[in-house]
């Protein structure tokens, strides 16, 4: 974590204890969720950086996993496949390269929603960022 997000993260705490009267011997009780997120022990079987001759791009080959398949349907578990890729993928110099992380995510949320039985999903973050709707017209591969 970088300087200015522990100064971020230590501000925002402070001005929590101060707002609720927080003291240091007392812990704020978690607000129970009236809902599950299902999740996954593992999202994906496979991972591959590959080039892409078609399109000319680099390409995150994702192949899914059966629970991650299940998930078509319950919008609220994508932000936690979404997760797992940015966690495990963001630090490749071909994602870093495209600075497209938005785009990237429309186009993995499109294959979950569009295309759950299909064996792999191709995602390029050489893609431009055009918004979910515009992904999902364009079957997931929106054009430069």
């Amino acid at each position: 974590m970088e300087l200015k997000d522990c100064l971020w993260v230590a501000a925002l705490t402070a001005i929590g204890c101060l707002a609720t009267g927080c003291a240091s011997n007392q812990q704020a009780s978690a607000p129970q969720a009236d809902f599950e997120v299902p999740a996954c022990a593992r999202y994906f079987e496979s991972r591959t950086w590959r080039f892409d001759q078609g399109p000319q791009l680099w390409s995150l080959s994702l192949i899914p996993s059966s629970c991650a398949r299940s998930l078509y349907g319950h919008n609220t578990s994508t932000g936690l496949i979404i997760d797992s890729i940015i966690r495990d993928e963001s630090g490749s110099p071909h994602w870093k390269e495209a600075n497209n992380t938005h785009g990237m995510r429309d186009q993995i949320i499109c294959h979950l929603d569009k295309y759950p039985t299909k064996t792999e999903w191709n995602s390029e973050p050489g893609r431009p960022d055009v918004g979910y709707a515009s992904t999902y017209a364009q079957d997931c591969n929106p054009e430069r």
